[in-house]
């Protein structure tokens, strides 16, 4: 048993949802498909703090967007804004690239 409402998963002789009190059914519809989305790279950014600066920002302007950082930062743990070798790269969808690259622009100038 399943409820649709936050999706739990529920043992088959309870009948409503215990956290939202929905009535449970036996199964899930299928998720849609998710969109294909071919992601861009806007210019590196040096340091992981100022790529998770610019990321809060496309975040707010509603542009979806990851951030890939240096080896030595995902593996290590390494913060910092001007570490020699850590820079970072945002990758937004190639439709909002314009606008993710002048946010980005004006926000390096």
């Amino acid at each position: 048993m399943y409820c649709p409402e936050c999706k739990s998963e529920y043992k088959e002789d309870i009948l409503f949802c215990e956290d939202c009190s929905a009535s449970l059914v036996l199964s899930l519809e299928d998720p849609l498909p998710l969109e294909e989305v071919e992601w861009v790279s806007l210019d590196n950014i040096r340091g992981d703090i100022y790529a998770e600066m610019v990321k809060e920002v496309l975040d707010n302007n509603d542009i979806p967007c990851y951030i890939k950082t240096a080896f030595m930062v995902s593996a290590f743990g390494i913060k910092g804004a001007g570490i020699p070798g850590t820079k970072c790269t945002i990758f937004v969808p190639s439709d909002n690239y314009d606008e993710a690259a002048e946010i980005l622009s004006e926000m390096m100038d």
